[in-house]
């Protein structure tokens, strides 16, 4: 997960890391085809099998969960820790805005927090 600035940077990067993939499978189909005929589907079956392996066992399921405590399951998981402002910050410290008695101001301190 990346905080909201560094977000261009990882598109940029994971857009590249794309193209390139694509690229090098455009540039090596051809000739594992010609070496392996029909069979060479099943390399690419084996791949997908693999990150559907690592995606189940590894990658921690994200549904209805809001950006911070995604962000704090991850670093639980890795051991580090989120600093959050000038100190750290957990879920329960943060109130759910009330339209009636928030402002478009708060809004703006709550962002500056994260």
């Amino acid at each position: 997960m990346f905080r909201q600035s560094s977000r261009p940077a990882a598109f940029m990067v994971a857009g590249s890391v794309h193209w390139l993939s694509n690229f090098t499978v455009g540039l090596v189909f051809p000739f594992m085809e010609k070496g392996l005929g029909t069979f060479s589907f099943i390399i690419f079956g084996v791949i997908c099998l693999a990150t559907l392996g690592y995606i189940f066992i590894v990658v921690p399921e994200t549904k209805n969960k809001t950006f911070l405590e995604v962000s704090q399951l991850l670093a639980k998981r890795n051991k580090t820790e989120i600093a959050v402002g000038s100190g750290s910050s957990t879920v329960n410290d943060l109130k759910p805005m009330n339209s009636k008695t928030d402002t478009k101001e708060g809004a703006v301190d709550m962002a500056r927090r994260l």
